[in-house]
């Protein structure tokens, strides 16, 4: 059984394989590039919004901001409407979601506007099972509530790298990999995803939110 977890990067992305017990870590530049990893059908679970409200926020973020309560619910943003994120800078995706929504649009939110457009326009047409996940979530159900540290702090990469060896996924082995811009929390965050997936795969994953109610795309898996 192969499993793909997936975290953007400066210059990529950056995937954790898991097959059968073994782990692998990737970097590849685009998106295409999972293809050429795992066969038709392989559930690969990515960090990135996929599907985009008509009045923000999406349920699922709602569900995923409860999960993790006030001390990591800030981690998830509202994701920008299309026309937001179709816009060609920020200041432009700012104003056409303030006359859409009353809301604007934040700059971190507009950063990450290219690789959503480039997963989107990908996914439609791969034969792999691409799931939206946020390894923040992830991490609360892994380790049994949320994480107790920032990931961008070295106490927070050992909790959660910790929580991941307990789990079977031990980064230790690519500390000396080639992962082109990719830093520690994209490599942990994408293990995270790929921890996912394998529930996902086993029918053992939970559903943010969990009843469809009419929007089935607006799910972020746990």
């Amino acid at each position: 059984m192969t499993v793909i977890g997936v975290d953007g990067c400066p210059d990529g992305w950056v995937a954790v394989i898991l097959d059968d017990g073994r782990v692998d870590v990737r970097h590849v530049p685009s998106i295409e590039g999972l293809d050429a990893l795992a066969p038709a059908g392989t559930v690969v679970a990515i960090d990135i919004p996929m599907w985009f409200p008509t009045v923000p926020p999406r349920r699922s973020e709602l569900a995923a901001r409860a999960l993790l309560g006030a001390g990591r619910a800030s981690s998830i943003f509202p994701t920008p409407v299309r026309a937001a994120i179709d816009a060609p800078d920020h200041a432009t995706a700012n104003s056409v979601s303030k006359r859409l929504t009353g809301r604007g649009v934040s700059a971190q939110a507009y950063a990450l506007t290219a690789k959503i457009r480039e997963v989107d326009r990908w996914r439609h047409g791969s034969g792999l099972d691409v799931r939206e996940v946020h390894p923040e979530t992830s991490f609360a159900v892994l380790l049994g509530g949320p994480a107790r540290f920032a990931k961008k702090t070295w106490t927070g990469i050992g909790e959660r790298r910790r929580a991941l060896v307990a789990a079977g996924i031990d980064l230790a082995p690519f500390e000396h990999t080639e992962l082109g811009r990719a830093a520690v929390d994209d490599v942990v965050d994408a293990a995270a995803a790929a921890w996912t997936a394998r529930r996902i795969e086993r029918g053992e994953a939970l559903r943010l939110p969990e009843a469809e109610d009419g929007d089935p795309g607006d799910a972020i898996w746990v």
